[in-house]
């Protein structure tokens, strides 16, 4: 049976070499649309930058599964007081009924 080992530095990499990719195809796709006939400049992230990059691209992530939730969910289920506002009606009137439109109610 083999162990599975989490290593940081292999998904940070993974992370980087993503981004990279996704940059290098932005950048070929912008420069294909534009008639550039230039070579697409290759991306190294090294040393500090590579943290700052796997951040960056975490919290990118984040806010584009927290805005995918916030879209997809319907939210709160609204309130619907129809039901209740019918019953009100309802009890008042026969309580009119009863006291002959006589007397005095007393709501607590």
């Amino acid at each position: 049976m083999t162990s599975f080992k989490f290593d940081k530095n292999n998904v940070a990499n993974a992370i980087i070499n993503t981004v990279v990719l996704i940059v290098e195809t932005v950048v070929a796709l912008i420069f294909s649309l534009t008639g550039r006939r230039e070579s697409v400049p290759k991306f190294k992230i090294e040393g500090k930058n590579k943290t700052l990059v796997t951040v960056s691209a975490l919290f990118v992530i984040g806010i584009c599964l927290l805005s995918l939730l916030f879209t997809l969910s319907d939210g709160p289920p609204k309130d619907d007081y129809t039901a209740q506002h019918a019953l009100g009606t309802g009890m008042a009137e026969e309580t009119c009924k009863l006291l002959d439109n006589k007397g005095q109610i007393v709501v607590v």
